[in-house]
């Protein structure tokens, strides 16, 4: 979801892009070079490779935050090799615990409300399951195309793919009180929400009183970790409306990705707007001017190495006219793969459509590469197949 509303928020403002697998965005001006301004899975060039290594790397991550006096769940790492730490952990805190990967993806794959030492012995066994992404990340479409930190992989007795012996899970006490998720970008405070039901289904909404000093919180934890132009810093807090003296908090996450979807539920409005600033701020760091948002913009689409591209062209033809996307697609090399065409509508929806295209889904097939360039509008009554 972060790619994609960064993906909108670049088409509205009028800029070519090229899309690259795993969620590379490449844009620039017309004219300019495509490049100019980057971004991958919605994390802006501004953040970089050291500032997004460091907050996965939670064991680093908490020392940095601690040192800086802000407050984070008691907690240690261990592996399969560190039992005795874990029980001497479990001793002096008990139960519930929080289990998650001391090093790799964000936001951090964990299992919450461990309240035995048996739940414990099974969510350590869960954690250390690797999938079939995991080992094929062109596939997935939340593997980090960044900075990639992960588990190391072999095979167990019974053929699982499994985490090595040495590698590191990070267990913290599970801590009682509100659900405050923030978001900072360049040193801003932009917005915050609050978790307001433990489902699975995660219900959020937007938080209109919350004190000054949990911003500066969020905007201190966020300055702790090197690099990092844009983060999401959850907080757990005991009345985010009173100031921070005399209440007991945490900072429980610290993400480089924006993780709009979250802000995408409290306020549909809000997202593709915070979206639009994270662009905002980083073409301001690449010195790039940017034209006022289109409600309508028009495109040449280029999709490269598609597998059966005649097959691809009326499934296209019929989700953009369902989509309200008029303009045409033809056939290009077909040794090549490529389809090439005409898409006019808003911003969001073809952002909608290129971004099914690289990924695979809907379309059954997916591209390597897709060039979408700014074009006049046109007159188009539908969408056709040439």
């Amino acid at each position: 979801m972060d790619g994609y509303l960064v993906h909108s928020a670049v088409l509205a403002r009028r800029l070519d892009v090229l899309l690259l697998p795993r969620q590379v965005l490449l844009a620039g001006p017309t004219g300019d070079e495509v490049g100019v301004l980057s971004f991958v899975h919605g994390v802006p060039e501004a953040s970089t490779v050291v500032g997004v290594t460091y907050a996965q790397d939670k064991r680093l991550r908490r020392k940095l935050l601690n040192l800086a006096g802000l407050s984070t769940p008691p907690g240690i790492t261990f592996s399969s090799r560190g039992e005795m730490s874990l029980q001497r952990f479990i001793s002096r805190h008990g139960f519930p615990v929080v289990l998650k990967e001391a090093i790799g993806e964000n936001p951090s794959p964990k299992i919450d409300k461990i309240s035995s030492d048996q739940e414990l012995l099974s969510a350590i066994s869960r954690m250390k399951r690797r999938s079939e992404d995991h080992l094929s990340p062109a596939r997935s479409l939340v593997t980090s195309a960044y900075a990639e930190n992960s588990l190391n992989v072999h095979e167990d007795e019974q053929g699982h793919r499994v985490a090595a012996p040495g590698a590191r899970l990070l267990v913290e006490k599970h801590v009682s009180g509100r659900y405050i998720r923030c978001l900072v970008c360049g040193g801003r405070f932009l917005a915050a929400i609050e978790k307001t039901a433990a489902t699975p289904e995660e219900t959020w909404m937007l938080v209109e009183r919350l004190h000054d000093d949990f911003k500066d919180v969020a905007l201190r934890a966020t300055m702790e970790i090197p690099g990092l132009a844009v983060a999401s810093v959850d907080l757990v807090v005991g009345d985010p409306t009173l100031c921070r003296e005399g209440q007991a908090y945490f900072v429980v996450e610290l993400c480089e990705r924006p993780r709009l979807e979250s802000y995408l539920i409290a306020s549909p409005a809000l997202a593709p707007s915070l979206a639009d600033r994270f662009l905002c701020h980083q073409a301001e760091q690449s010195s790039v001017r940017l034209q006022t948002p289109a409600d309508v913009v028009a495109t040449f689409m280029r999709a490269e190495s598609l597998t059966e591209p005649q097959l691809l062209l009326p499934v296209l033809r019929d989700t953009c006219n369902a989509l309200g996307i008029v303009g045409f697609a033809r056939p290009g090399d077909q040794t090549s793969g490529i389809v090439e065409g005409h898409l006019q509508g808003k911003p969001s929806t073809i952002a909608r459509v290129i971004e099914a295209l690289m990924s695979g889904t809907h379309f059954g097939q997916r591209a390597m590469a897709i060039e979408a360039a700014q074009t006049p509008l046109e007159s188009y009554a539908d969408f056709t197949v040439a």
